[in-house]
């Protein structure tokens, strides 16, 4: 009895200010109508799957090559050096004259020659493709890893699905979106998002963008408060109640 008695007792928490600071030009419309808000849903949904998808891509992309696929691109790759190395060796030797000093004496130890108008020539030593093959047929492999086919084949059905996506995307969140011209750089609506949650911590109870007591907002914006789960940042041990000019 004593302790309900000290805790009703104890003084009111300061209301919040009400401010419309944050909200510029435009904007206030965004407070006026919540008509936008189910496209704004939408929208975050496509951005997640997108984002999730796009993810998945770079972890397919990281899983390890068959050991037959490997040495496929291995070699590809060796041919590949070994012709540019043979170029370097003929720009060179294309210059040397009788009497000048042999280029081979430039040849260091890391397998790349100094070359006076070319900088360090790189080459590659003494290494053959039968050492190269060797390596990789000793992989710990081929356990999770996936053929070139396949990982091209699921690359492509992950990109397929992103472009599929982002064309929904570009549909409901256009170029030429107001909200993009409100919030001059992004999204204005991810700004009010963004406001309410930051300004709902600082306040114990719900409260409107303009930290109002929530039962005073429209039912439109009572349900933005919910559907956007600013609730999720109602802080009991905040420093403000919501204002109430009734009060």
């Amino acid at each position: 009895m004593f302790r309900k008695q000290q805790q009703q007792q104890q003084p009111l928490k300061p209301m919040f200010y009400p401010t419309t600071d944050f909200f510029r030009g435009n904007s206030m419309t965004l407070l006026r109508e919540y008509d936008w808000l189910s496209d704004y849903q939408k929208m975050k949904a496509l951005q997640a799957e997108i984002q999730e998808l796009k993810q998945n891509r770079l972890e397919t992309k990281a899983l390890p090559l068959k050991k037959s696929d490997l040495l496929k691109l291995a070699k590809g790759f060796f041919d590949e050096y070994r012709a540019e190395r043979q170029k370097s060796i003929q720009r060179v030797f294309g210059d040397v004259r009788d009497g000048q000093v042999n280029p081979l004496s430039q040849l260091t130890e890391s397998g790349s020659m100094r070359h006076p108008q070319m900088g360090t020539v790189s080459f590659l030593g003494g290494i053959t493709w039968a050492e190269i093959e060797a390596a990789i047929k000793a992989l710990p492999r081929d356990g999770g890893s996936l053929s070139l086919s396949d990982r091209e084949k699921s690359l492509s059905l992950l990109d397929s699905r992103i472009a599929k996506l982002q064309s929904e995307l570009d549909e409901i969140f256009p170029k030429s979106s107001q909200f993009r011209r409100m919030g001059l750089s992004g999204d204005a609506r991810d700004k009010l998002v963004a406001h309410w949650c930051k300004l709902q911590k600082r306040i114990d109870a719900p409260c409107s963008p303009t930290g109002y007591d929530l039962t005073l907002s429209s039912a439109a914006e009572q349900i933005a408060h919910a559907e956007l789960k600013i609730s999720d940042f109602i802080n009991e041990n905040a420093e403000f109640r919501p204002h109430d000019p009734n009060e």
